[in-house]
């Protein structure tokens, strides 16, 4: 009896030889009647070290169908099988300590069509990283309770990001360790606390805000560590004493109920844990044993954040400050003006609702290179008149600003002469708050897209990709993705007239997609794709492989 199976996959299933994670089975009848009434068959494969190949003992594979868990233990020479497994969707995943997923198994879930004939699966995990080390002051002696915090620099959605792995407490003995890491690049840092010294109150010297792996004070200024799969790195410190010194101001603006809070961050916007005290009543507060650099001071009202109040200076500290003073306000509140341009009838519409949708994509303030900091997504209140709107609240900064319509497309976004689909726009109080004037069209373009592929162990049943469609007239706007599952076919609705460029890859995960210069090695992959007004256009293209 011919037997379909359809299995997806969060690493690489064929049944030549090249492996996968999960795998989702699917047969002719799924769902319909009963598991005994469904034919059965046996899924067995390998678990094995995705750096070194080898089989890996005692590894769990959960598989579950219908369901219905099941587990089983590999051999010694990694191998696993499951009998009578009935037709139906089912998802295997192996397990075992001191190994870990694969980062983009975990993101992309390709789609492959097996028979009854397909060979064995392949499974692969890899072996975690882990960062130990040890901190100690400029005597030799260990730094108890120091705080060793772990960043890794990622790519999420297209855009590189600095996110946080944790946070680690140094033991008595002044050591830590970070364990369960992907391959990748990260920075550490020490923050020995200045809180935990025998006396606070008048000192002179202290350790410095933040140690930087291997001895910087700033996060600018560190040096990033690249880990591979399974390695050991040793990170250690020697935290010395600095001259530290005082700050002093009041908080204004908080009425009575008003409860406010005091909080200071380096460029990177991460807390500094100082001795610090603040009065509510009077709005003084002082903060104390502050090294010397660069800080941001905030002042904010606690609770309903719809009614919040805040307040923000920033300060180059090389010896005491006094007379700070953070005065609370409502933030930043910018207009939103939309315009339409119709080329045919449209239904009237509900002129207090908001057509558009806008991310303020945030940039990190302690890097020179393009690291995302945050994103921001702001509710568009109602304003002056229809198609007028309000966003209250926006934190001064530098934004990339992506826009989006909700029906037809948008032709221009400009803050002033900034030209959003170009530049980035920097909003700030000292500066004349100007609206962000929006046009939306209704000529949109549609395009549709058959992907094919050199790879003779595809067939177009096989077909599984992410196409990124890029705007030529747009470099800041983040490109277009969607997934062609199974048939290798897609399609794209509501689009700009006029030139992109089109990629096909396996998988995005770890592409940099928004950076033009992180795309251009790809450039000779590229289709090159022209869209008219209301035009159908098709096109086909070749699948990228970045993955192994």
């Amino acid at each position: 009896m011919f037997l379909r199976i359809q299995i997806l996959l969060l690493l690489l299933v064929t049944a030549s030889g090249q492996g996968g994670l999960w795998a989702q089975l699917t047969g002719f009848g799924s769902g319909v009647g009963s598991s005994d009434d469904l034919p059965k068959f046996k899924v067995e494969g390998t678990v094995v070290n995705a750096v070194t190949g080898e089989p890996l003992y005692r590894a769990l594979v959960r598989l579950e169908v219908l369901g219905v868990p099941r587990a089983v233990f590999t051999h010694q020479n990694g191998h696993f099988e499951f009998s009578d497994v009935p037709q139906g969707n089912a998802v295997l995943t192996p397990q075992k300590p001191g190994y870990m997923l694969p980062e983009h198994v975990m993101q992309f879930k390709p789609g492959i069509s097996l028979d009854a004939s397909t060979g064995p699966v392949t499974l692969r995990l890899l072996p975690q990283a882990v960062i130990t080390g040890h901190v100690e002051d400029s005597n030799g002696d260990p730094i108890d309770g120091a705080n060793i915090r772990v960043w890794r620099i990622t790519v999420r959605d297209g855009r590189k990001r600095r996110e946080p792995v944790g946070v680690r407490r140094a033991d008595e003995d002044g050591n830590y360790r970070f364990a369960g890491l992907q391959p990748g690049k990260y920075y550490i840092a020490v923050q020995a606390r200045n809180d935990l010294l025998a006396s606070t109150a008048k000192a002179k010297m202290g350790y410095p805000a933040a140690v930087y792996y291997p001895s910087a004070s700033s996060l600018s200024s560190a040096t990033p560590v690249q880990l591979a799969a399974g390695q050991v790195m040793q990170a250690d410190f020697a935290v010395g004493m600095e001259p530290v010194f005082t700050l002093s101001g009041a908080v204004s603006g908080f009425g009575p109920g008003q409860t406010a809070s005091v909080q200071i961050t380096n460029l990177a916007g991460e807390q500094m844990f100082f001795p610090m005290r603040f009065d509510q009543r009077s709005g003084s507060f002082e903060i104390r044993m502050v090294g010397a650099g660069t800080y941001n001071i905030f002042s904010r009202t606690v609770g309903n954040p719809n009614d919040s109040l805040v307040a923000e200076t920033r300060l180059n500290v090389s010896g005491n400050i006094k007379d700070i003073h953070l005065a609370l306000d409502p933030g930043i509140t910018v207009p939103v003006a939309v315009r339409f341009e119709s080329t045919q009838p449209q239904p009237e519409r509900n002129g207090s609702a908001a057509p558009v949708q806008l991310i303020f994509h945030v940039r990190d303030a302690s890097s020179q290179s393009p690291i995302q900091a945050g994103d921001i997504y702001p509710v568009l209140g109602s304003g002056d008149g229809p198609d007028h709107f309000l966003i209250h609240k926006l934190p001064p900064g530098t934004y990339s600003v992506e826009v989006h319509a909700e029906s037809g497309y948008v032709s221009s976004a400009h803050y002033g002469v900034t030209d959003l689909f170009r530049d980035e726009v920097v909003i700030t109080r000292n500066a004349p708050i100007l609206p962000l004037e929006i046009v939306v069209r209704d000529d949109a373009a549609t395009l549709s897209v058959a992907l094919h592929s050199s790879d003779a162990n595809l067939n177009r049943a096989n077909l599984n990709g992410v196409l990124l469609l890029v705007p030529d007239g747009a470099p800041i706007q983040t490109p277009r993705v969607n997934h062609a599952n199974g048939n290798g076919v897609s399609s794209f609705n509501g689009l700009a007239p006029g030139d992109y460029r089109l990629f096909a890859f396996d998988s995005i995960t770890g592409i940099e997609y928004t950076n033009p210069e992180a795309l251009a090695q790809y450039a000779a992959d590229a289709v090159t794709v022209h869209l008219a007004p209301n035009a159908q256009t098709r096109v086909q293209a070749e699948i990228v492989h970045t993955t192994e």
